[in-house]
């Protein structure tokens, strides 16, 4: 039994690409991406995420292309929700 997921197994990969989501949607917020325009929001989202992915090497191809979709679709109350959360959780930066 895991210690502290009651039992379950918890995927590595998922958790890193959970933290991911929460660094980029940080990232999204407080450069203003979602002022952007379509063409130099793609250009943060995809340096973002090139950034955020060396720093989870259990991202594989798939997670970081699924990554850079989730940022380009996520929406203002996404990202307040998330930077709630980490502040919640005093995870800052």
């Amino acid at each position: 039994m895991d210690r502290g997921t009651g039992g379950m197994h918890v995927d590595k990969r998922e958790v890193a690409f959970t933290a991911a989501r929460q660094e980029l949607l940080h990232e999204l917020l407080r450069a203003g991406a979602f002022d952007m325009d379509a063409g130099t929001r793609r250009d943060f989202v995809a340096s973002t995420v090139r950034q955020i992915a060396a720093r989870h090497p259990e991202l594989d191809d798939h997670l970081t292309r699924q990554l850079t979709g989730e940022g380009m679709r996520a929406r203002y109350g996404d990202a307040t929700v998330s930077e709630a959360a980490r502040h919640e959780r005093g995870i800052e930066r």
